[in-house]
């Protein structure tokens, strides 16, 4: 028998992608674009390559520290769902050959961007401000940070079958090694009265990365070891596992008068309540909203990103900047929140992509477009979910961010008047649109993806590249553009401060506005073609175009009619 014949069969098929080729160049793109943009805002500044290795460093650890929730999370649970992976234990395969195919084949895409943005952090390193020990362990620690986020991404997908579960398990112990150990330790050290001492922060591949840099660290070698020993732990114990979870019985349900039943569908009487208010009146939003554990927990997180910001902000404001303006506070408080908009993102995601990618993959879809129920139903049943699920978080962040901008308006000592109505004005219209406009652009994005896509993970995971991180880091690339043209030219007055706060505003409302004009143009008007795979016929000017660009492959035969041309 070939040794490790699986391992050979997934190179051999991801080679033949198209993606998997094409992924190094954008990753490599996307690197050297942003090195070029921190080399125009950063040029006068001293170490004149230490900000751009930082930030395109910490860029790519964070990319490997989550690529295992993206990338592995689903691979042994697809399988599950669909039956198959009891097929391959009929032949002589173990769990190992198993395991380490999924890992080799859902690994290149991680591994291929990476590759492809070393050498732009070896442009950094060559403009000067980074020590030659800084940059090769920082490569060493992406890396083995890359095969850490990927083994636990397996071990979870090896813990159930439900692609939501899995995804969200991956990226809680990613977290909760990243930067829970480390937690631990320093409320440890407060407890002990003897400040922060790593001890189980060696595991934690955060606290290893943000360490290392200028200043030599003795203990690099042992915790790297720590993390990589642990990385063939999560893998072993997922090869361990894998032979037995297709024998085990699909996951039962629990019990109706637990309590996770109960948090998540509520008492029996509230079911059926539930079932008589929406059913016959909008049987979509009744399938959407019937399990309630994604809305808790978007409401929870919502809960957990206000509370900090309104305790900083008071704080700054009452007890001055010795509490609310201190360096680290800001960092705390801009770090928690960006984690905090991710995950409350991803859940929108989750949500919005759920009912779609699981009624098309089990095949529900198709049955469910044979009912009196059109098309235009189903997206505005779901529509209709969507709001009454994120209403009350979409408005409390807006009063919340409604607050802040009030409360900046009051003059304090040592503060411009008119910068502050400045602000004041020009910050009040995104702090009560944005959060609209962001997640109707993100839900209806998520359904078309979840429309467009089988897999769950692979609708959720590309309605958060593509639908999220991608344009947030074009604009923020676009912005420091502008910031560079309008810092040249008029100075860093009150005018360029303005002017460059506005241009941010244009530039995400109009980011939030094409995702959801062109998202509810593909799904009100290709809904069906979607649902059933068939080839949808170009329409308007790009119909022009074809017969011109490819007449051997189309043969200019551009019919309006036939299937998929209207919901």
């Amino acid at each position: 028998m070939t040794f490790l014949p699986i391992v050979g069969r997934e190179l051999r098929v991801a080679s033949r992608r198209k993606f998997s080729w094409a992924s190094r160049l954008v990753a490599a793109a996307f690197a050297l674009l942003l090195f070029l943009a921190l080399q125009l805002s950063y040029r006068s500044s001293a170490g004149p390559g230490a900000i751009e290795f930082d930030v395109i460093k910490w860029t790519a650890f964070v990319l490997a520290l989550f690529a295992g929730a993206f990338l592995t999370a689903d691979s042994l649970s697809e399988e599950r769902r669909q039956g198959t992976l009891g097929l391959l234990f009929l032949t002589d395969l173990r769990g190992y050959d198993v395991v380490l195919g999924k890992l080799v084949s859902h690994s290149l895409l991680g591994f291929y961007g990476l590759l492809a943005v070393f050498p732009v952090l070896g442009l950094a390193f060559m403009v000067g401000g980074v020590t030659f020990t800084e940059f090769w362990q920082v490569l060493l620690v992406i890396c083995n940070t890359l095969f850490f986020s990927l083994t636990l991404g397996l071990l979870a997908s090896s813990l159930s079958q439900d692609s939501a579960k899995t995804l969200l398990a991956a990226l809680c112990l990613n977290v909760l090694f990243s930067a829970g150990l480390v937690a631990a330790d320093w409320l440890l050290g407060l407890a002990v009265g003897g400040g922060f001492s790593a001890g189980l922060s060696f595991a934690s591949p955060g606290y290893l990365f943000a360490v290392i840099g200028g200043v030599r660290f003795p203990e690099f070698w042992p915790c790297l070891a720590v993390q990589h020993a642990l990385a063939w732990v999560f893998l072993f114990a997922a090869a361990r596992r894998t032979p037995r979870i297709w024998q085990e019985k699909a996951e039962a349900a629990v019990s109706s008068t637990g309590f996770f039943q109960r948090w998540r569908f509520g008492s029996r009487n509230a079911r059926l309540a539930f079932r008589r208010k929406y059913l016959d009146r909008d049987p979509i939003a009744w399938i959407v909203l019937r399990d309630r554990w994604l809305p808790r927990v978007i409401w929870m997180f919502t809960f957990i990103m206000i509370v900090p910001r309104i305790a900083l902000l008071l704080g700054s404001y009452i007890f001055g900047s010795s509490l609310g303006g201190s360096y680290v506070s800001i960092i705390i408080l801009s770090y928690s929140q960006t984690l905090l908009a991710f995950f409350q993102q991803l859940f929108i995601a989750m949500l919005a992509c759920r009912f779609l990618a699981t009624s098309r993959s089990a095949g529900a879809l198709e049955l469910l477009l044979v009912t009196p129920i059109s098309a235009r139903q189903m997206v505005r049943g779901q529509l209709a979910a969507m709001w009454k699920a994120l209403a009350f978080p979409l408005i409390t962040i807006s009063a919340v961010y409604l607050f802040y901008v009030a409360v900046s308006l009051v003059p304090r000592a040592g503060s411009s008047s008119q910068y502050s109505a400045f602000y004041g004005v020009v910050m009040i219209v995104p702090s009560l649109v944005q959060p609209f406009t962001d997640a109707a652009g993100l839900t209806l994005f998520g359904m078309w993806m979840g429309l467009t896509n089988r897999k769950s993970s692979a609708a959720i995971s590309k309605t958060m590249i593509y639908g999220w991180l991608l344009p947030l880091f074009a604009l923020w690339f676009i912005q420091l553009l502008f910031q560079y043209l309008m810092v040249s030219r008029s100075g860093a007055g009150l005018r360029a401060v303005l002017m460059l706060n506005t241009a941010s505003i244009i530039l995400y409302l109009g980011k939030d506005a094409f995702f959801i004009f062109w998202s509810w143009n593909r799904l009100t008007t290709r809904f069906r073609a979607a649902a059933a795979e068939v080839a949808i016929p170009a329409s308007g000017w790009w119909k022009k175009l074809l017969p011109v660009i490819s007449p051997l492959r189309h043969g200019g035969n551009f019919s309006d009619a036939g299937p998929g041309g209207s919901a």
